[in-house]
């Protein structure tokens, strides 16, 4: 044991003569929230459906692409339906895809940040809105 004791003394002068400390500062001031699971379980939750949502616009986004690059590139002919049938069913799904991807845009407005999570954690202001309009529990 003195052994180690003594391994312990020659390691600590070591570092003091390698390492020289000028000032050793502490930012160990903390704010504690005390709050119920099923609350963290709402915000949480919340949270993590808004930032799912941010990236929904891809999908819209991927199929309004490939639908214009069709419709300018295609000459559509007679199979199964007429030609011109073929085209109409590309610009009615062309225009879905294109009021998708806008509803899916407007989504992206709502950027919940990490701050403003905690401080609905610290209020439960959002938890209650969603409460009070037959949001489930």
């Amino acid at each position: 044991m003195t052994k180690d004791r003594s391994d312990n003394e020659d390691k600590r002068t070591l570092v003091e003569q390698l390492v020289s400390v000028e000032r050793i500062s502490f930012n160990v001031t903390q704010s504690v929230i005390v709050t119920t699971e099923d609350k963290i379980r709402l915000s949480l939750s919340s949270y993590l459906q808004n930032a799912k949502r941010r990236s929904d616009w891809i999908a819209p986004a991927s199929l309004l692409i490939a639908i214009l690059a069709t419709l300018v590139t295609a000459t559509f002919n007679d199979f199964i339906l007429s030609g011109a049938t073929w085209k109409a069913v590309f610009i009615i799904v062309g225009l879905g895809a294109a009021i998708w991807l806008i509803r899916a845009l407007l989504f992206l407005r709502d950027k919940s940040t990490i701050e403003e999570l905690i401080e609905e954690i610290k209020t439960g202001n959002r938890n209650e809105e969603s409460q009070s309009s037959g949001g489930s529990i």
